[in-house]
């Protein structure tokens, strides 16, 4: 977990301006209000829409409005520039398409990024001591202008022996400057595989056997993830098959981070997966055919719980010539039913497309595939 949020630090301090402030969503208006941070990749101004590509790699295609509100280094959508870092509050309307709320962009600055573990802490001068994850040591200094997240809210909390990330600039004299410091004891990852034996969802829990026959109770929170064929805890149902990450809080509770569950098929599924050119696509239908590089023609059918990558949000988005992947399974009709599709249109020295799969923690990597609804 503290990996992932390393690896956020620049999407973190892309903007100076919360998105639960007013410059991004009016009072009164925070129902439904989805929001996301990353990259500016395209910017279609008579269109009124751009793209936004997420440090977990996914790629939003927004749209504006005449209520959509601005801050940050922008008051239009005419002063949003291609790589801008970004911050938006956004809801999704009918069709899937995303419209904003509020949208703070700027520039942002070049930064040295920095991991490892606090080996001393002077609080009255305003500096501290890592030692970095390839084994050097580095000083850094705080400021007004630091910011902190994690188990701190100030350097005077900061303890040696704490996993710390660090976005720094140069200052004066050389001193690394701290622009945002996150930090907290490292907590203990805790994997578990096995079926669901009891749900509690008032009380926001829920038990797992393991195969091994130890029963574990896991609660959720409001940054807990569902996923398969679950969307929240009131989805899960006593002998689901479930995958669980999540670690021990200070009260030796084990909150789940992920969950991954579904009813387990009679069968395993034949596993489907390939790449190409789309040739056709139906949407009222809901399937399209795929060329492959032998010549070769696959149909390929999408549901409700097919998920989608590279430039797409929705079905919708597919257009013949695109370059896409898939990976699926065979139905109990012969269809091959898409669980995972990435397409996009490449650039002129095309690269190769990323093969999805499960290997790429698209679905989890956690029991079989749900069968087709």
């Amino acid at each position: 977990m503290f990996k992932k949020i390393v690896l956020s630090l620049v999407a973190a301090i892309l903007i100076a301006v919360s998105f639960s402030g007013p410059a991004l969503a009016a009072e009164g208006d925070e129902d439904g209000l989805l929001r996301a941070r990353g990259k500016v990749t395209d910017v279609n101004t008579s269109a009124g829409k751009f793209s936004l590509q997420t440090p977990e790699g996914d790629q939003l295609r927004l749209f504006v409005d005449e209520k959509t509100r601005y801050a940050g280094q922008i008051g239009s959508l005419e002063d949003l520039e291609v790589g801008m870092g970004a911050g938006v509050a956004y809801k999704e309307h009918s069709e899937g398409k995303l419209v904003v709320v509020g949208l703070v962009a700027g520039h942002v600055p070049d930064l040295n990024k920095i991991r490892g573990e606090v080996t001393a802490v002077d609080s009255q001068l305003g500096k501290f001591e890592i030692v970095t994850t390839d084994g050097g040591r580095m000083r850094f200094f705080v400021d007004e202008n630091t910011r902190y997240q994690g188990q701190l809210s100030s350097l005077d909390e900061l303890q040696v022996g704490w996993q710390a990330g660090v976005a720094s600039k140069e200052g004066e004299n050389g001193k690394q400057i701290t622009v945002l410091l996150i930090a907290g004891i490292r907590p203990e990852v805790i994997r578990a595989q096995g079926s669901i034996v009891g749900v509690d969802p008032a009380a926001g829990k829920f038990r797992l056997e393991k195969t091994d026959g130890e029963v574990l109770t896991f609660w959720v929170d409001e940054d807990t993830n569902f996923h398969g064929q679950v969307s929240s805890i009131a989805d899960l149902e006593k002998g689901f098959r479930a995958g669980v990450v999540g670690s021990m809080n200070s009260e030796e509770q084990l909150i789940a981070r992920v969950v991954v569950a579904g009813e387990i098929p009679e069968e395993r599924p034949v596993i489907v997966r390939g790449q190409g050119s789309i040739r056709t696509f139906s949407p009222g239908a809901g399937k399209f055919q795929l060329e492959k590089s032998d010549g070769s023609m696959v149909t390929v059918y999408v549901d409700n719980m097919t998920a989608y990558r590279g430039q797409l949000n929705g079905f919708s988005d597919l257009e013949q010539g695109m370059r896409a992947g898939f990976f699926g399974y065979l139905n109990n009709d012969g269809k091959v039913i898409a669980r995972v599709v990435g397409a996009g249109k490449p650039p002129s020295d095309r690269p190769s497309l990323e093969r999805p799969g499960p290997e790429n923690g698209l679905l989890g990597g956690v029991g079989p595939l749900p069968p087709s609804s």
